[in-house]
Parts: structure tokens; sequence; C-alpha cells
């Protein structure tokens, strides 16, 4: 890793936390005294970032809620047995023991944080989840095995209607892989056991559902790694507290609701700009706009000025050289990033930032003008 960090010339920069064994508890001691580090970089005004694997966690929580469970059930309480348990919960199947376990979880993920806007510091966590082989396949077939279920629960319909219903429910488990014995039941699939690499699926749409999930890291037929987020599979439950003050300034936390309803018309209506009017008069967005800022390279972070010129540009659907041929590209927008932040409005922009820690209104409308006037 010190020679990797090295090669990108970035050593100076970083400091590696190595756990004193392979045991997830000594991992996880680690990955805390690192985001420890990083606060104390915060408060000091500076932004750091901790990138690490939270699967130590995942080990750890089951050997505690496993040594719990024996206590409560030496001192007669039990546990119900919360684990074999499972419930739909915004579409997604999940197992009932959710809530201990995301006091858990929380307690490393809240620490990622922005300080107050004169301070300007902050704490990222790039974190990420290998799943488990089959674990997804197992979570599939607890599902339809729910919807059987509910449907054979359903009053006041023949047995008839529920039949068929079963049937559409089994016809489409098929078409996904899974497969039916000749009795009728689902063919059982035996839940990876926790020795087993990785992390549940189940688990990681958990996670998902605390984070803003779904973060991918593919390496396109040509090019280097890339951060690929595709926020239409997400389920981010962040508010605006989690955002920087800057980026709210220039109206990100709009942007998502405009890209939902952009895609939702793309889809329908095959017509790649967002309702015109929906939220306000400038509602409209060019979406091979917004889906540039979803990628970036792996390793190449940008600074807050940088991503509020790039949000500027993506946000203006006049925006000439994206709608060029062959120029709406992740390097034409760099591009134009750094002529609008090397423009008098960029600059005004910047100086807002260090300052405030946010773009006036003023400054922003510069902005727009600057980018119009692009030819």
């Amino acid at each position: 890793m010190r020679d990797n960090l090295k090669e990108r010339d970035v050593l100076d920069r970083c400091a590696i936390f190595v756990p004193t064994s392979s045991d997830p508890g000594a991992v996880v001691v680690a990955m805390n005294a690192a985001v420890a580090f990083c606060e104390q970089i915060c408060a000091e005004g500076g932004e750091a970032a901790v990138i690490l694997d939270l699967e130590p966690m995942h080990k750890l929580w089951n050997m505690l809620a496993g040594a719990a469970g024996e206590e409560r059930d030496a001192d007669a309480l039990g546990l119900a047995e919360p684990e074999e348990q499972w419930t739909e919960m915004d579409g997604t199947i999940l197992t009932e023991s959710i809530a201990e376990r995301r006091k858990f979880w929380f307690a490393l993920i809240s620490r990622a944080v922005n300080s107050n806007a004169k301070a300007g510091g902050s704490v990222s966590l790039l974190a990420w989840l290998w799943e488990q082989q089959g674990s997804f396949g197992h979570r599939r077939a607890k599902a339809i095995e729910q919807k059987i279920e509910e449907i054979m629960k359903i009053p006041r319909i023949s047995d008839a209607i529920k039949d068929k219903m079963v049937a559409k429910v089994k016809d489409e488990a098929r078409k996904d892989g899974l497969t039916f014995m000749e009795d009728g039941s689902l063919q059982e699939m035996e839940e990876p056991d926790l020795d087993t690499p990785g992390v549940p699926n189940w688990e990681i749409e958990e996670l998902k559902s605390i984070t803003d999930g779904h973060i991918l890291f593919k390496k396109p037929d040509t090019g280097d790694w890339r951060w690929i987020m595709d926020p239409y599979k997400s389920l981010p439950r962040l508010g605006m507290d989690a955002l920087h003050p800057a980026l709210c300034s220039v109206d990100s936390h709009k942007i998502k609701l405009k890209m939902m309803q952009g895609q939702d018309r793309a889809t329908m209506l095959h017509d790649t700009l967002g309702s015109e009017g929906t939220l306000d008069n400038k509602g409209r967005l060019e979406m091979r706009f917004i889906n540039l800022i979803l990628e970036q390279p792996a390793g190449q972070l940008r600074d807050i000025t940088q991503q509020v010129a790039r949000l500027v540009v993506v946000a203006n659907p006049k925006c000439k050289p994206l709608k060029r041929p062959d120029s709406c590209n992740i390097k034409a927008l760099d591009d134009l990033a750094s002529q609008l932040l090397a423009s008098d409005a960029g600059q005004r922009a910047t100086a807002d930032i260090k300052k405030t820690g946010v773009v006036s209104n003023e400054s922003q409308l510069l902005m727009v003008k600057e980018t119009d006037a692009w030819q």
C-alpha cells in the first residue's frame, strides 16, 4: 500500500492504520483510530477521508450479538430468534434485528461530518462491502416465500384466484433463476454462514438505507477504474446536514429530485430533458449533463470549489460546449469547471466559500451568466 501511494505521489498526505492482529475486533479498533485521527484534522479546519472495509464490523457485530443472546438465554430473557424473522421495508426484505444493529453501524457511520461553515473541516468515509456468494439468492427466495404467504392470507377471495396469483409470483421467480420442486415448494437456498467471506446481501441493503448507498467501483472498457454512483438504485436517507453548505447554496440538494423526474420522463417519453415547470422556472435538466457528475476517476479528489463549479455547469441545460457532438464527457466538464473558476464570477464564488462557507446569490447569478455566454 505504501508503494501504491508513493507511486500516486500522495504518501505525504496519507496515514496507514494497521491492526495488531487479523481479529475483527482489532481491525475495528484500527478503523476507529483512523476516524479519530481524521476528526482531529477536521477540528483544525482540514479535510480528511477514511478508506476502509466494513466487513470486520459485520463479523464483530455477529460475535457480540451471539454472546448477548447466550447471556439473555441464561437469564431466561430469550431473544425469539430475531435472525430468523424477516420483514419488508420499502420493498426490501430485511431481518427484524435491524434496530440494535443500526445503532452499532451508526456509531461509526455518523462520524462522517461537515463542520460549520467558518471552520470548514470535514471527515469523509469511503467504505465498501463485498457481497457473500449465495446471499442474494437466499434473500430473494425469502422474499418469494413471504409474498406467497401474504397471498394465502388474503381474506374473501376464492382459492382459484389465490392459485392464479401464486402462479404469477412463481413464474416471475423462475425468470429470476429460482427453482421450484415437483410439489410446488421453493428449492431451499442455504444462507451463507459467518465464516463465508463477505457480508450478507440483506445487510448491505440495510446499510444502503442509512447511507447514500450504491456507489460502485467499476472499470470501463477503456480507461482507469472509476467510482460510479447510481442514484436511481440507492436508498438515500441523508439530510442536508450531510452536505457542505457551499453545495446546498447552489441547490445541490434539489438535484436528486430533478434527476428522478428527468429520468422518469426520459424512460416514459423518450425525452432527455426534465419536466418543465415541475419545481421552478429552472426545473429543466439535461440528463446527460447531470450524469457526468456521477463518475469520478479513482484517487482524483476534488475540493469544494471544484464540486460547486461542476454542479453549476451541469445544472445549466443551455451549456453550449457540452451540447456539441462528442463533447459531453468528463474531461470537457472538468475543463469547463476550471474555466468557470478562473473567471471573475468563479473567483468571486471562491472568495465567498473561503469567507462564509457558502456561495452568495449574487455570485451564483454571475456564474450562471458566465456559463450562458459560453460559445
